[in-house]
């Protein structure tokens, strides 16, 4: 590795640790909503539209990263378009308003963090570098925001969107540091998205990480609300929160290791019944220890439902769309699944509860997992069989 291939290996660990710090603050968004004296159904409505809307975006963001002479041109313009609407978001004293801000917001966070992670992937595999430990500097970075909104935001929430504004603005200066990784549609024919489709395996991987996901996009909408509702102040949530994700760090570290012990269909069996065991815990448990223990499991849904379906794209995937590929996982864990679980779900938990909903997702997931089997068996053995 030569020293610009050095250079530009080190700005992926500056770019996720500052990105991620900005990707931190909606956690505590919910929390936000409930303050300003929204319900279930409006704080549905406020995590779940934006989702709807930004995944009409995806296929067009995602398309533009592919054909840019840089994706990390695309990459600075979208985090300079996520500042503006989260200062936007400030601004903002009616409901119709503080959903506009936060729609746009949403748009273009989630279509920079499939650009980054493909940047990402393609310049580790040229300089044969891993990418678990980049990716964990985001889960550092992560922590770090949480830990600085738990100072910051102790008192209200009111800063919440101008700090994740400033923070957005950090990563695009960070973005343009990134390497000069180039769209491979650049200059040539148009390749269709419909040919990702075409693919049965991709079809199935799409659609079982959309059913495990739409759990975590539900707990996403609501567990900040969760806690505050059994008492809980900003701070302890933050921490709480925090905790949650600690485990990241040790996993992404052994993570290029970790994700060839088995192949990904058993990784995401995994996945659904530790996700599942997770929501039923939340469901009974009403004292920090226990709702912290339970929580580590948090862990599975970055590394089984994110981070090795993206490896399992960059070597199934062609290059021409690998970065449309990256977009649709986003599309479906942070786009379809969140407005199933923060719309649909808001809703039901408006009527029944949050913890009976929790409930129902994990005896959902158990009940997946056990009929997934013997279809994830055949796609191991094509798998084994054309291997690519």
């Amino acid at each position: 590795m030569n020293e610009r291939e050095g250079r530009g290996y080190r700005a992926l660990y500056l770019y996720f640790f500052i990105s991620y710090i900005a990707r931190s603050f909606p956690a505590l968004a919910p929390k936000l909503y409930a303050e300003k004296g929204m319900g279930e159904g409006l704080i549905g409505v406020m995590t779940s539209v934006p989702s709807l809307v930004a995944m009409a975006f995806m296929p067009l963001l995602g398309s533009l990263a592919d054909r840019a002479p840089r994706k990390r041109t695309v990459l600075l313009f979208e985090h300079l378009l996520m500042a503006a609407a989260c200062f936007l978001f400030g601004a903002m004293r009616t409901f119709p308003g503080m959903l506009a801000a936060a729609t746009l917001c949403v748009i273009f966070s989630n279509a920079s963090m499939p650009n980054a992670v493909s940047i990402a992937l393609e310049h580790c595999g040229q300089v044969r570098k891993p990418y678990g430990p980049v990716r964990m500097i985001g889960t550092v970075g992560y922590q770090a925001g949480l830990l600085l909104s738990a100072v910051l935001l102790a008192r209200n929430l009111d800063g919440l969107y101008p700090c994740m504004g400033a923070a957005a603005l950090l990563a695009g200066a960070a973005a343009c540091l990134m390497p000069a990784v180039k769209g491979h549609q650049h200059g040539r024919q148009n390749v269709r998205l419909t040919q990702l489709f075409s693919d049965s395996h991709l079809r199935w991987l799409y659609g079982i990480i959309l059913f495990g996901t739409v759990s975590t996009q539900f707990y996403s909408s609501f567990f900040a609300k969760y806690l505050g509702d059994m008492g809980m102040s900003n701070s302890r949530i933050s921490i709480i929160t925090f905790l949650s994700v600690l485990l990241e760090v040790p996993f992404l570290w052994f993570g290029d290791r970790i994700k060839r012990l088995t192949n990904v269909w058993n990784w995401l069996l995994i996945g659904l019944l530790l996700n599942g065991v997770r929501w039923l815990g939340l469901a009974l448990f009403r004292q920090t220890l226990p709702i912290v223990l339970i929580q580590t499991l948090a862990v599975t849904t970055l590394a089984l439902f994110e981070f090795i379906p993206a490896f399992y794209l960059r070597s199934r995937v062609r290059p021409e769309l690998l970065g449309r590929a990256q977009s649709m996982l986003t599309f479906i864990s942070f786009g379809a699944g969140n407005v199933i679980g923060g719309m649909l779900g808001g809703l039901v938990a408006e009527k029944t509860g949050i913890a009976p909903v929790f409930a129902f997702n994990g005896a959902m997931l158990l009940l997946g997992a056990a009929a997934l089997y013997r279809p994830t068996r055949r796609l191991i053995r094509e798998d084994e069989e054309n291997p690519t």
